[in-house]
């Protein structure tokens, strides 16, 4: 093997070895920023709809924006923006702006989602490449085959890569789960309030006429 060739083989080698460590490290971190967000994130639909519901009741509807501003997380926000609408234009029932502020809040928590699953399949093909260039580098000129030694140090890249895309998969499979949880909890508990909202009102507008 010529000398330039070489040099651009190892060159190429070294490259895989400081971007394997470098993908994984990426990954790790996004999927604990994800995770860290999940659980600031994290709703308790029944209390919120409690309270909203006993403020609906009693016409209290201030009071039921102050809730919505105190309490933490994407629900909170949604039913805001619904009573705000409602509030806007009471011959409305501001769907088309609570639903909107759903989709903004479902795509603020798929955030980094599709990076994570990029990064799970680069890692094993970046890892056999790293193995073959290896390979390639411990080939001795005058032997058909490297020795044993050589040939588990060149698939050491490999199976580090491979760990490592396995770990980042379970990872992206469980905050997969929860952002399906987190989206099933937005829309049926904005839905379910929405409908006591609209129940409510048309039987104020029955005792007013």
């Amino acid at each position: 093997m010529g000398s330039c060739a070489l040099w651009i083989l190892r060159a190429c080698l070294r490259f895989t070895q400081i971007l394997l460590p470098l993908l994984f490290i990426v990954g790790l971190t996004l999927c604990l920023e994800r995770a860290f967000f999940f659980r600031r994130s994290r709703l308790r639909p029944e209390s919120l709809l409690i309270g909203l519901k006993k403020f609906a009741v009693d016409g209290r509807y201030g009071e039921a924006l102050r809730l919505c501003e105190q309490t933490p997380g994407p629900l909170a926000r949604v039913l805001k923006r619904f009573l705000l609408a409602c509030e806007e234009s009471p011959g409305g029932d501001g769907e088309e702006k609570w639903r909107r502020q759903a989709d903004w809040e479902l795509r603020a928590l798929e955030c980094h989602m599709g990076t994570i699953a990029l990064l799970t399949k680069l890692l094993p093909q970046v890892g056999c490449l790293g193995a073959l260039l290896a390979l390639l580098d411990h080939l001795p000129a005058g032997q058909p085959m490297p020795s044993a030694s050589d040939f588990l140090a060149a698939l050491f890249p490999a199976l580090a890569a491979t760990a490592g895309a396995i770990a980042l998969n379970l990872s992206y499979h469980a905050l997969h789960g929860r952002l399906e949880c987190r989206g099933r909890e937005i829309f049926s508990g904005a839905e379910e309030f929405i409908k006591f909202y609209g129940a409510k009102r048309c039987e104020l507008s029955g005792i007013q006429n």
